[in-house]
């Protein structure tokens, strides 16, 4: 379709005037006006600045008398307009007098809607246009053939292939255009009208519902891996995962769906070392060190670890005590074994029964040996049976066959020698 000419197939109206011929006429640069209804990118002009002062104008600008007759508005030529104004103000020539005056092609006031398109048509034959600028070019053709229309032109055939044939692109694509213009919510749209979003990855999130959009917006965020950084099927993959995840249950709000979908995405999408699988943040082996689990799994962390410190430390505590108990009561039999050494002597004996040398007892009260080795709670445990017994701890221990107190039988034998 890149030889189809709209005036070939436009049927003006009976009786319709014929196109007014154009005429070539030299005009004062500066009075010639931009058109208020382009929508084409005039900023990019350096090089056509530098063609015009090697070569000059080629191609004539085609305008015509502003409605105030005080100058002139273009319709076709407004990168070279702006070139020639630059140069102007600039004064990038030693001699600017050349470019004061530039050649026009004229049109007689006349059809301007039908002006307007055949223009459109011939620019976008010729310019490499954005997405954006493709899709504001099909918004303005399509307004332009139904003006026609309502004049009385007949447009044989459908109006799609019209407007597709004047902006020389497939109709497929004014379709794909239609559907980023009308169903991409405006927090994504405003990347692609900015050209920070291709239009392929604009498509493919305008296919999917509000909600999911919203979803993906939240997911992708504003930074420097956001909404402008999205390839082709990341907003299909979102969503997937999301199907993923939504069978996940809070452990720890009652088994409630999990609200932590949005950062379970940013980490699944993201460049993380593990994805969020279909389980509770508190069970995640990244719960550690992960910057994305929920503020539930966040806060019961927090808690799990605040008790845990506490039962340590409870945990210490007791044992100190414990130890301070056990301590306490070794110092006492110490002092004990200490008060009969000194009574009775027999401090080799003694020594040599408790594995230790005479030397060892008189330095062991710093650890209140021997009773260092000893649980001292088994001793305490024995003496309190013997209470509830009413028996002797020597009967316990099989010293005596009599369960109350008695002198030993080794007792009354030093006795003997002794006398």
């Amino acid at each position: 379709m890149s030889n189809f000419n709209l005036a070939d197939y436009i049927q003006p109206p009976a009786g319709a005037a014929k196109p007014a011929e154009r005429k070539l006429q030299m005009i004062p640069t500066r009075k010639i006006f931009a058109n208020d209804k382009n929508f084409y990118d005039t900023s990019k002009v350096d090089d056509l600045i530098d063609s015009i002062l090697m070569q000059g104008l080629l191609d004539p600008l085609t305008v015509r008398p502003s409605g105030d007759g005080e100058g002139y508005i273009i319709i076709s030529g407004h990168r070279r307009h702006r070139a020639l104004m630059t140069i102007l103000d600039d004064h990038l020539a030693e001699d600017t007098k050349p470019f004061e005056t530039t050649p026009c092609f004229v049109r007689e006031p006349g059809d301007e809607l039908m002006e307007e398109l055949m223009l459109i048509q011939a620019n976008s034959a010729t310019r490499v246009l954005t997405s954006v600028e493709t899709s504001k070019q099909v918004d303005r053709v399509r307004d332009l053939l139904y003006g026609l229309k309502s004049q009385g032109y007949e447009f044989p055939g459908r109006m799609r292939d019209y407007v597709a044939s004047a902006c020389n692109i497939s109709a497929s694509k004014i379709a794909r255009l239609d559907t980023i213009k009308t169903k991409l919510i405006p927090q994504i749209k405003q990347y692609y009208d900015d050209g920070r979003m291709p239009e392929s990855v604009a498509y493919e999130i305008a296919k999917c519902s509000a909600d999911d959009q919203q979803l993906i917006a939240k997911v992708k965020g504003n930074g420097q891996d956001g909404l402008g950084a999205m390839r082709c099927g990341e907003a299909e993959r979102i969503l997937s995962d999301r199907d993923s995840l939504a069978a996940r249950k809070c452990k720890y709000a009652c088994g409630v769906p999990c609200g932590n979908m949005v950062k379970s995405l940013q980490k699944t999408t993201a460049n993380y070392m593990r994805r969020c699988e279909r389980t509770c943040c508190m069970e995640c082996y990244d719960v550690a060190t992960c910057d994305k689990y929920c503020k539930v799994a966040k806060d019961r962390h927090l808690q799990l670890r605040e008790d845990k410190a506490e039962a340590e430390q409870r945990a210490n505590d007791e044992a100190a005590k414990r130890r301070g108990e056990r301590e306490s009561k070794c110092r006492i039999y110490w002092g004990r074994l200490t008060h009969a050494l000194a009574a009775y002597g027999e401090q080799e004996a003694v020594a040599e029964a408790l594995h230790t040398t005479v030397a060892g007892l008189a330095s062991g009260g710093t650890y209140y040996a021997p009773y260092r080795s000893v649980a001292v709670e088994s001793l305490d445990a024995l003496v309190a049976a013997a209470d509830i017994l009413g028996v002797t701890t020597d009967y316990l221990l099989c010293r005596t066959d009599n369960p109350h107190f008695t002198t030993l039988p080794q007792r009354e034998s030093k006795k003997e020698d002794d006398e």
